[in-house]
Formats: C-alpha cells, structure tokens, sequence
C-alpha cells in the first residue's frame, strides 16, 4: 500500500517514480477525489490515469490493474448544495472519460464505487466512508478482481 493524504495524480506519479520496483499481480489506482476538488478536467484526468498506468505497468508489472473510479462526490453530505450535486456531477464526468479509455484494455479495468447515500455508510466527516460504506466498497472491489481474472485467464 502506498498513500498520501491530499495527493493528486501529478503528485501520485511523482511518488511512484521513486517507489521501489516489484512485481505483483494486481494494483488497484485509487485517485481521483483531490483532482475532482482540484477541477482537473475529466479528459486531462483520464490522461493523468493513462500516465500512471503505463508507470504501474513499467515498475510493478501487474497482471491486472484496476482503476477505482472517483468516490460518489454527490454522497458527500459535508459538501454544501449546490456544491456537491457539481461535484458529483464532475466525478461522474471523470469517471466517463476514463471508462472510455479503458473500453478497449484487456489488463487494466475500472471498478465504480457503491453508491454511498446512507449516514451508515459515511464517516462522521461527511467526506470519508464509514467502517461499513469502506467494508461494501472492499466487498466490490474484491468481486471485481475476481472477475476480471477470470475473464483474462479463461
């Protein structure tokens, strides 16, 4: 696991530049809310995921990597209206633009985040999960990696 709070993708790639090399059979990208607060515009973003990818491939070589779409920003209840119906009207735009560079990638997948709406699936911050809403997104994730290695080994 390699986290920074507050990081975007400029300063993820940065990071893993100098991140030791190692092989392991799946990477899961989970960037995307900073550059979502940041405006980064979807299509720069999805190049920004692109970059990170082509990096994750060259220093750790994954059999699969899984890119985790940006958060339902709309579900974040911290966020004033109509601030946070924009944001999540943003994310859902970022998270478009990536799929569809993804559509035609056989190693590199996107998985979209359970719809988080519930206070039980928020943290008290109003930003974060909740125990619960990080435990059904791992629960997804998990089924989503065992699908896509099925796909690619079958």
């Amino acid at each position: 696991m390699l986290a920074v709070n507050g990081l975007d993708s400029p300063g993820l790639l940065k990071l893993l530049q100098t991140a030791p090399c190692s092989r392991f059979d799946v990477v899961v990208l989970s960037m995307g809310a900073n550059d979502a607060t940041g405006l980064c515009s979807p299509l720069q973003w999805a190049r920004w995921q692109a970059r990170l990818a082509d990096l994750i491939d060259l220093r750790f070589a994954p059999s699969l990597l899984v890119h985790s779409a940006v958060p339902p920003m709309h579900a974040c209840m911290a966020l004033p209206q109509p601030l946070r119906w924009f944001m999540g009207c943003w994310a859902w735009q970022m998270n478009t633009a990536l799929a569809g560079q993804l559509s035609d990638q056989h190693r590199r997948t996107l998985h979209w985040h359970p719809e988080l709406t519930t206070s039980a699936d928020m943290a008290s911050d109003g930003i974060h999960p909740s125990p619960a809403g990080y435990s059904v997104w791992a629960e997804g994730l998990s089924r989503h990696i065992l699908a896509a290695q099925e796909m690619t080994s079958g």
